[in-house]
């Protein structure tokens, strides 16, 4: 079977050897193998040891052992994470709607009581009163659709644009990106 692992003579280790810029401790090859999960590559794992040009078939099996359970735990690792920022975006979404089905309803319901009691009565001190009661609802209200506005999907603030880049960004990915007639929207 055909093995991910192979063995490179270190060009840096030689280029540090000829420019005599510290030890190389006697190390001039090393074994490369993939950290890998499954078809998902995360990088490579670099082993060397001083004055070793080749390694054993049992010591690349090790080595590709070693290097797919870190790939294993780095995917878990990346799962775990995409996880939490889902149930957080879930939860900041629950809590949303939430406040926007029940309390801003209620705090709205309160506002146009209170606006019909102002016509309702005759008495200045109970118009002041139902007053009042408006202008707190309708402060409350402020507050509350403030409240919703910053419970709403991190990561757009920026635009698409910079979100996908620092998505990217998350994943080690180099991206390019070209656009060309985008609007910038108001935040609000």
């Amino acid at each position: 079977p055909k093995k991910d692992s192979n063995i490179i003579e270190c060009q840096r280790n030689e280029a540090a050897i000829e420019s005599k810029v510290g030890d190389n401790a006697g190390i001039t090859h090393h074994a490369t193998v993939p950290l890998q999960s499954g078809g998902e590559r995360f990088g490579l794992l670099n082993v060397a040891k001083p004055n070793t040009v080749s390694y054993s078939e049992e010591e690349l099996e090790l080595l590709e052992s070693v290097a797919f359970q870190m790939g294993s735990a780095i995917e878990r690792i990346y799962l775990t994470k995409q996880e939490q920022e889902m149930a957080l975006v879930k939860e900041r979404n629950r809590l949303a709607r939430d406040l926007h089905d029940s309390v801003n309803q209620l705090l709205f319901s309160v506002t146009l009581t209170s606006r019909a009691g102002i016509e309702m009565s005759d008495q200045k001190d109970i118009k002041d009163t139902f007053r009042d009661i408006q202008q707190l609802t309708q402060a409350a209200l402020t507050e509350m659709r403030a409240l919703i506005w910053q419970l709403r999907p991190q990561g757009l603030e920026s635009g698409l644009i910079e979100a996908i880049k620092a998505y990217a960004d998350m994943l080690n990915l180099t991206l390019t990106v070209n656009v060309s007639g985008v609007l910038q929207f108001p935040s609000r």
